[in-house]
């Protein structure tokens, strides 16, 4: 587990070094709307076993998400992508003994908060990307996230779109 004060700096670490923005965005924000994204998908989700314990794990996977750019900064998805190809898995390879990773929680978790992760990406970069490169990203990143929500169960795409419905008109309130 990351220390207190390691956590804490995740509010001066930044996403978006890559893309212009209207408006800088802390690995500290993006994790709270993951949280709030990751939860209303849960909560929006029929778990008549313990649907507590099912939300507190999702919430916890989703806090615990992106605790390793508290040490390496934010690593964009290209680049991650581009260092697969080539034999290294980042997020493996990175992971340090003291985080818990996503990849530790139960499969129906880690899917919620990974399309959250995604959705609060896109989300962000249509408010706030800046010119051309704004938008082609903003464009890329929705087409990816659909062919996500696309795979699915039909219980979570179902109450993925409600959440992005929601987004999208300005009316996410829980």
């Amino acid at each position: 587990m990351l220390q207190i004060n390691d956590q804490l700096r995740m509010q001066d670490v930044y996403r978006w070094d890559t893309i212009p923005v209207s408006r800088r965005q802390s690995v500290a924000e993006h994790t709270f709307n993951v949280i709030a994204i990751a939860r209303a998908i849960a909560m929006g989700l029929d778990k008549t076993h313990h649907p507590n314990e099912f939300i507190r794990d999702v919430v916890c996977c989703a806090y615990d998400h992106d605790f390793e750019e508290a040490i390496t900064g934010d690593v964009v998805s290209p680049t991650k992508r581009r260092m697969m190809k080539q034999g290294f898995d980042f997020n493996k390879e990175i992971s340090l003994e003291f985080i818990t990773t996503p990849s530790g929680y139960p499969h129906d978790v880690y899917k919620i908060v990974k399309i959250a992760d995604t959705m609060e990406a896109v989300w962000f970069i249509s408010e706030n990307g800046r010119g051309r490169c704004g938008r082609h990203r903003a464009s890329v990143m929705h087409d990816f996230m659909l062919g996500d929500i696309d795979e699915l169960d039909p219980a979570t795409r179902k109450s993925v779109r409600a959440v992005w419905a929601l987004m999208m008109a300005g009316e996410f309130v829980i």
